[in-house]
């Protein structure tokens, strides 16, 4: 347990969960305008799908940066220069007159989200470390509620006819103001965990490669489904359910109400069952959703289904993350980093299957969820390192 006063830690943790909360204002502004650009720029869901990818493609790339930003600046700086810069973006993505340039202005998107999520991970562990307690999944769980507040002032805008650049404008400009507030509040003293190397390995510590695997392998089903129900979700709505492009963001809300309502409790639920536990029901939970959402094409029957999946998977990134971050035999911020990036690769499934979805259709396409939700508990037995 990092030596820190409690009530600095308290502050901190606010702060941090103000940083939380606007990485996913910026994320759920976009996301119910999803149909509404594809509409606008006369995209093909392959063509679309590749577009959506230009934010993963950026996350990754920022593989090669964020260690060292962490290494130099420190988790705190890191997290809070990339949460301005994310906002100040979303002016960048109002701007953008076809699908290219809406994918260049993703593509820097992604690499500010990547920095800021690794920032604001690191930071987040170390406030649990100074308290003392779990606090990650709640953090995660403050991300749910902002990606709510977020798409739902998004949808509203929507459905009033609020142009996008109004919309997009306007919360950049508050979210680059709250992420200056947060700075305020997320400062620690200086630490050499996370935002320094540790010592070297020790024979005691080995790295342990098919725990560390499946570990990843977890988060990377997390981020894939999480992604499905936020890119497909308000598409499925409209082409194959029959619904209006102006509800097409009830899909996303939904979702995020249920992962939101998972993540705050998710903390207690693997204080009494377990990680393990809590994995595998969860994945089942996320399966069963897709299953009803793809097998009975309604509107209460999509919208339940895609709740189920948001309670479903909750737990998933935040384990996983924090699991990493544990992993022995690795440095000090090694595992976060490395987790945090490979995860992302569960979001460049848009163009797989958008491609596959003009081939075929949707409903077929989507079919690959349940398939990677239930190699979660597969995965969850593997993954013995997972704290519990």
């Amino acid at each position: 347990m990092e030596l820190v006063p409690q009530a600095r830690a308290s502050r901190a943790r606010w702060g941090v969960a103000l940083l939380f909360f606007v990485n996913a204002v910026a994320f759920a502004s976009i996301v119910p305008r999803y149909v509404e650009l594809r509409e606008t720029f006369s995209l093909d869901n392959a063509t679309f799908g590749l577009v959506i990818a230009a934010g993963p493609v950026g996350a990754l790339a920022a593989g090669l940066i964020a260690g060292r930003l962490l290494r130099s600046i420190g988790s705190a700086p890191t997290a809070v220069v990339s949460s301005m810069l994310l906002g100040l973006n979303l002016i960048v993505i109002s701007m953008a007159s076809d699908g290219w340039t809406l994918a260049l202005a993703l593509f820097i998107a992604g690499i500010l989200d990547s920095t800021g999520d690794i920032g604001n991970n690191a930071h987040g562990l170390r406030v649990q470390r100074a308290l003392g307690k779990s606090v990650i999944s709640g953090l995660h769980g403050v991300w749910s509620v902002g990606a709510i507040v977020g798409g739902s002032v998004a949808a509203l805008a929507l459905a009033n006819g609020v142009p996008i650049g109004v919309q997009l404008v306007t919360t950049g400009i508050l979210i680059a103001l709250l992420s200056l507030a947060a700075g305020v509040l997320v400062r620690l003293p200086a630490a050499p965990a996370p935002d320094r190397p540790s010592v070297a390995p020790t024979a005691a510590a080995r790295f342990a490669l098919w725990p560390f695997l499946a570990i990843v392998g977890i988060g990377i089903a997390g981020a894939l489904l999480e992604d499905i129900v936020s890119t497909w979700g308000g598409i499925y709505l409209v082409d194959i359910v029959g619904a209006g492009t102006t509800t097409a963001g009830a899909a996303f809300i939904a979702f995020m109400c249920a992962l939101t309502l998972g993540r705050l409790v998710g903390d207690a639920a693997i204080d009494r069952w377990g990680t393990g536990r809590v994995l595998a029901v969860g994945a089942w939970l996320a399966a069963t959703g897709f299953v009803l959402a793809l097998a009975v094409p309604a509107s209460w029957t999509s919208l339940t289904g895609f709740a189920l999946v948001g309670i479903g998977i909750a737990t998933m990134i935040p384990s996983a993350m924090q699991a990493a971050d544990q992993a022995p035999g690795l440095r000090a911020g090694v595992g976060l980093t490395i987790s945090s990036l490979v995860m992302r690769v569960g979001f460049l499934a848009p163009p797989l299957i958008g491609a596959f979805a003009d081939a075929t259709s949707l409903r077929l396409a989507l079919l690959i969820a349940p398939a990677v939700a239930l190699s979660v508990v597969a995965l969850a037995r593997v993954s013995t390192r997972v704290p519990e």
